[in-house]
């Protein structure tokens, strides 16, 4: 069997971007510096629904939406199902255009078309984080009166919270709130070019079962059924400068909102280092927990410990690079199935079919079918 390297996949699946850059595994920002390229990334369905609640509980056209985002309905059906990051963005876009808010019906009242542009365009000429993230709430609270971002100091703690007016305490996932906590936290990182990591995140509702796809993304630090919804960061990052200028600024919004869907540059924790170590090989040559924790300079024992701690393990991380690697492949027509199955190291058809319609709840054939439809309905809309 011929051996395709990872990086190699996303070569073919991805031209646009710079082909010798991605062969190492790195892509560009929209800022124009390069960083490890996630574009492989895909986003669970249950955050498909959660993104449409409140356009549907308004009337729009939800069957309409996805088809111009490239989404077949029927994979709404199975809550297992995944789509490409892209996919998800422009679901994001064509709600927005639809609904003319640029918040999804999740404020209170519409965020006008532009006004994300409006704030970004105030905070890059500000001194410092602590500027920048004072005038951000004060900004959003004219316009998001439902759920009331502020931020507060607390000794050595800058917290930013948001409150839903109304929003119980034990109640279900608010994806409004939780969307702009995470938001406000990758403007920030953008803003001063680092990642910003909370000392911790907390939440009034209910811990929701796609935590891995939503929240589980600002920090593994969670804790949920709390009295404030809150991201607590040390207070001395407010004294950090930023960075960015008009230029930064054009093609950071020129990306949006793709580029707000994963946190803010990789994680330093030990399932990104894992994830980054494992791109580096093909599928069918994959290292071993025990050869990766060598490569990182760690025992097996504590890798293992380290990843537990961030409610993950080495079998999953690995499980998840190829079964997104596996959607993005089957949205090529040149490829047939077995050969997907080969380029994702699976010696059998069979072995990669019951492997794909375990991770995602659907057959890979009847994958590609639904993605296709989607693509066909989108092009006749």
């Amino acid at each position: 069997m011929t051996r395709v390297r990872f990086d190699k996949i996303r070569t073919c699946a991805h031209r646009q971007c710079e082909t010798g850059r991605r062969q190492r595994g790195h892509a560009r920002r929209p800022d124009g510096e390069e960083t490890q390229d996630m574009t492989q990334h895909t986003v669970g369905i249950p955050l498909v629904h959660e993104l449409l609640r409140e356009p549907a509980a308004r009337g729009v056209d939800i069957a309409a939406v996805l088809r111009r985002a490239y989404i077949s309905p029927a994979l709404l059906e199975s809550d297992q199902a995944r789509v490409s990051r892209s996919q998800y963005a422009a679901l994001m876009r064509t709600v927005k255009r639809v609904m003319r808010d640029e918040f999804w019906g999740w404020g209170g009242q519409p965020l006008p078309p532009g006004t994300f542009a409006v704030l970004c365009r105030r905070l890059v000429g500000l001194p410092d984080l602590g500027a920048a993230l004072r005038d951000a709430v004060a900004f959003l609270r004219l316009f998001l009166r439902e759920l009331q971002p502020r931020l507060v100091l607390r000794g050595d703690a800058a917290i930013l919270l948001a409150r839903r007016k109304g929003q119980p305490l034990h109640g279900a996932y608010d994806f409004g709130v939780a969307t702009l906590m995470f938001e406000c936290l990758q403007v920030a990182g953008w803003l001063v070019d680092r990642r910003l990591e909370p000392r911790c995140v907390t939440f009034r509702c209910r811990r929701p079962e796609h935590i891995r796809d939503s929240v589980r993304l600002l920090t593994p630090n969670l804790h949920f059924e709390q009295g404030e919804n809150s991201i607590v960061l040390d207070a001395g990052l407010l004294q950090l400068p930023v960075v960015r200028d008009a230029q930064c600024l054009r093609r950071f919004l020129a990306a949006m909102p793709e580029n707000l869907i994963l946190p803010y540059r990789a994680s330093s924790g030990a399932g990104a280092q894992v994830r980054h170590h494992l791109r580096q090989f093909p599928f069918d040559a994959q290292p071993s927990l025990e050869q990766c924790a060598a490569s990182l300079g760690v025992a097996p024992q504590t890798l293992r410990r380290r990843l537990s701690d961030e409610g993950t393990g080495f079998r999953v991380i690995a499980a998840e690079l190829r079964r997104d690697a596996a959607i993005g492949l089957l949205a090529r027509r040149d490829l047939s199935l077995s050969q997907i199955a080969g380029m994702l190291g699976f010696s059998e058809s069979s072995t990669f079919h019951r492997a794909f319609k375990k991770a995602t709840g659907v057959a890979p054939g009847e994958y590609r079918r639904h993605h296709l439809t989607g693509a066909a309905d989108a092009s006749q809309a």
